[in-house]
């Protein structure tokens, strides 16, 4: 069964809502076609802060039980911090007292050094999972998305968990390995650089991966000069070719470390 595709562009911000992106997607044979994008803050039960956004964004993936979502932050951490248990194991220990917590926990077993999975040297991901600039990411996806998610057993995290039918499907993903993967060089985040987030597009839809995406929406991409729901679209690219990978048997990946869907 062919299951909904999501790209989710994830964010740890105080003020999640405004920059947690979900992309809707459906293949076809000139490309993914993007049905919606939008904030956080615009689901239901959705708003700017960011305990709420993370509730409404669970609420809204444990509904779609069809479903498979990429999401752009860690999933777990390096083997030699995450431990040798199951990942079942390492989520629902997953207990820091808060983000800076998490953080100092990881730098005391691994002590001047930010040590990468594999999965992020084959994805050439930007940083490490406890990284100063991708720390409270990867705590509120684990805390505050992930560990509800699993104890209520409404999504099955792939590959740590067997993909079973009746609950949402979660990858993770990466939109700056998506971009490296096609070459592409250059900051697109900015107030002023919408020409590069629209040249971007462009490439996706040359090289067959996007299918033209309908004007309004793509002025409201273009108009997001964070590039979040830019980010999203391309994860939900990465997660419609994972889709197919995890279908044919190729999903592949490590139980513990997990793995990151760049390909598109």
């Amino acid at each position: 069964m062919t299951r909904r595709i999501f790209g989710v562009d994830f964010s740890g911000a105080k003020d999640a809502g405004r920059h947690i992106w979900i992309a809707e997607g459906v293949p076809t044979p000139r490309g993914l076609h993007i049905l919606s994008c939008l904030p956080a803050e615009e689901l239901r039960g959705g708003a700017r802060a960011r305990e709420a956004a993370l509730l409404a964004l669970g609420q809204f993936i444990a509904g779609h039980r069809d479903a498979i979502f990429g999401c752009d932050f860690p999933f777990t951490l390096p083997r030699e911090i995450a431990g040798a248990d199951p990942w079942d194991s390492f989520i629902a220990g997953f207990d820091h007292a808060d983000a800076l917590a998490f953080r100092e926990s990881c730098r005391r077993v691994s002590p001047g050094r930010e040590p990468r999975r594999q999965t992020d040297k084959e994805a050439k991901t930007p940083w490490c999972a406890f990284n100063l600039r991708l720390y409270h990411q990867t705590y509120w996806g684990l805390a505050g998305l992930l560990r509800p998610l699993v104890a209520k057993g409404a999504a099955a995290v792939l590959p740590m968990q067997k993909p079973g039918a009746g609950k949402a499907w979660m990858i993770e993903t990466c939109p700056a390995s998506v971009l490296k993967h096609l070459a592409w060089q250059g900051s697109y985040k900015h107030a002023g650089l919408a020409g590069q987030r629209r040249a971007i597009l462009q490439l996706l839809q040359r090289k067959g991966h996007l299918a033209v995406l309908d004007g309004k929406l793509a002025d409201r991409i273009l108009a997001d000069a964070g590039g979040d729901a830019l980010d999203s679209v391309i994860a939900a690219l990465a997660t419609a070719r994972a889709q197919g990978d995890i279908a044919a048997g190729r999903g592949g990946g490590d139980r513990i470390e997990g793995r990151v869907y760049f390909a598109v």
